[in-house]
């Protein structure tokens, strides 16, 4: 059975405000095409290029089909979240909705383009806005702790490879403001002073992000299988990054990649650009040249993740177009569409059931069928 649901103007109007051109899209598309300019300019450019062109094709190949998988990957682990905040969503629509996005992110200047896409998706299959949108950000949220964590296993290697003192500062300094970032959205609500803003509608509906995200994060049934697939998730891209060296003819070592290539993800993460355009390749310089490959080399790789990750996006759009390109969504055979109020997911009741000290959630704060 196929969902008809009609999205009101004001999703839409917010999926525009999203998209619009603004002064600081326009900085972010700057950085990036700055970057890589320099990047570009200060290496030998035809040792690049023939980097670049003299790639094995049927392993550039292996590495995007890599990308591909983890996209559904990706999507199980967002149903894993969406379970968590009470949201019905089979990895069948998981998984188109996450091609789709996927597809935006590359082709929309905006780095959020893809997540807007994914709301507004999840919208159409009768979602609330507030739950798509915190289902969205909070596997944003999940994917950034499970980076921090193969980063910070590794660490005691990355530091012995590291050459110079500012680098090994970077590194900590990197996880360390990550996990800092995470300990206070979860107990950002704790805070007797934010939880006095609760009574303002729209920060009540902030506020109530944190008991959410403990909720996906601190509940071993959603945290175990969400962290597990993020970890898998860089594993998988430290793969195609590895496939993708060996295609350019670069010797790099398995455990090197799979450590180095988290941090060059971590640095991408920091959102001064468009897609990690910039920061990734000269974090990849960076990384690589600590195990000795040359900055031509490891820009080049750079540069064809780049490409690779664009062309395993390329199904979403088609997946786009065959859907309708509106934002109604095909469900899966036992997934009646969601209806239009939820009950309470961060109620007192339930919060005491779960053990979650959140109970004590002011009343403004307590119900998000209202978003």
């Amino acid at each position: 059975m196929t969902d008809t649901a009609v999205v009101s103007s004001r999703p839409r109007r917010a999926l525009n405000a999203l998209l619009a051109p603004r002064p600081k899209l326009a900085l972010k598309i700057v950085i990036s095409a700055t970057l890589v300019a320099w990047l570009v300019y200060s290496t030998d450019r035809h040792a690049l290029a023939d980097a670049v062109l003299d790639v094995d094709l049927s392993t550039a190949v292996l590495a995007v089909a890599v990308l591909f998988v983890l996209i559904g990957v990706q999507a199980w682990r967002w149903t894993f979240v969406a379970r968590a905040l009470g949201v019905s969503l089979p990895l069948v629509p998981a998984w188109l909705i996450s091609q789709i996005g996927a597809f935006f992110n590359q082709v929309l200047p905006s780095s959020i383009g893809g997540d807007a896409m994914r709301v507004w998706r999840l919208r159409g299959r009768g979602v609330g806005t507030g739950l798509a949108l915190s289902s969205v950000v909070l596997d944003r949220v999940v994917a950034l702790v499970g980076t921090i964590l193969i980063v910070a296993f590794g660490l005691p290697w990355l530091l012995s490879w590291m050459d110079t003192d500012a680098l090994r500062a970077g590194i900590v300094a990197v996880v360390g403001v990550g996990a800092a970032g995470v300990t206070a959205l979860l107990l950002a609500d704790r805070v007797r002073l934010v939880r006095r803003l609760a009574g303002v509608r729209a920060l009540a509906r902030v506020l109530q992000v944190p008991a959410l995200a403990r909720r996906v994060l601190l509940k071993p049934r959603t945290a175990l299988p969400t962290l597990a697939l993020s970890v898998l998730i860089q594993l998988g891209v430290a793969l195609s990054v590895w496939l993708l060296a060996r295609a350019t003819g670069v010797d790099l070592a398995w455990a090197e990649t799979a450590f180095l290539v988290p941090v060059v993800m971590l640095f991408s993460m920091v959102p001064i650009t468009i897609a990690g355009w910039g920061v990734r390749e000269g974090a990849m310089v960076v990384a690589l040249g600590t195990v000795g490959i040359g900055r031509e080399e490891a820009l080049a790789v750079s540069v064809l993740y780049g490409f690779a990750i664009a062309i395993a996006a390329l199904p979403g759009g088609l997946i786009w177009i065959a859907t309708g390109r509106s934002s109604t969504m095909p469900s899966g055979p036992h997934s009646p569409r969601a209806p239009n109020r939820f009950r309470p997911i961060v109620s007192r009741d339930r919060c005491v059931e779960a053990g979650d000290p959140s109970e004590n959630i002011p009343s403004a704060t307590r119900e998000v069928d209202h978003w």
